[in-house]
C-alpha cells in the first residue's frame, strides 16, 4: 500500500491507465472479432491477420500476380515430351484464396455471406 500523497496519486493513476488500456484493447479484439481459436493461433504464432479478400486496392494483386504457375506435361508431333508453363490467372488466385478463408478453422461466422 501507498505511503505517500505522490505514491497514492501514482497508483492511482496506474489504475486509470490500465482501466483505459484495457477498453482500448477490448475494444480493438472486438473490432477484429477474433474468434477464441483465432485468438490463441496469433498468440502461440501459428496464425497471422490478413485480408478477407485480395484485391489491388490492398496490395495483393500487386503482391500475388505471376508468383504462381503451373507446368503441363505434352508430347510434340515428333513425339518428344515437352512442358510448358502458364501463370495461374489473378481470378484463380482469387478462388483459391476465397476458399482457403472459407475454410479457416479461425473465421468468424457472425457476418456469414
Amino acid at each position: 500500500m501507498p505511503d505517500t500523497a505522490r505514491e497514492r496519486l501514482a497508483a492511482l493513476l496506474a489504475d486509470t491507465c490500465d482501466q483505459l488500456v484495457h477498453r482500448q484493447a477490448d475494444a480493438i479484439l472486438n473490432a477484429l472479432r477474433l474468434t477464441d481459436a483465432a485468438a490463441l493461433a496469433l498468440m502461440e504464432g501459428e496464425a497471422v491477420v490478413m485480408p478477407k479478400r485480395l484485391t489491388a486496392e490492398n496490395g495483393m494483386k500487386y503482391a500475388l500476380s505471376g508468383e504462381f504457375s503451373e507446368t503441363f506435361e505434352s508430347t510434340d508431333f515428333d513425339g518428344d515430351q515437352c512442358f510448358s508453363s502458364v501463370p495461374v490467372s489473378w481470378t484463380n488466385i482469387k478462388a483459391i484464396y476465397a476458399a482457403a478463408v472459407a475454410a479457416s478453422p479461425y473465421k468468424d461466422n457472425s457476418d456469414a455471406e
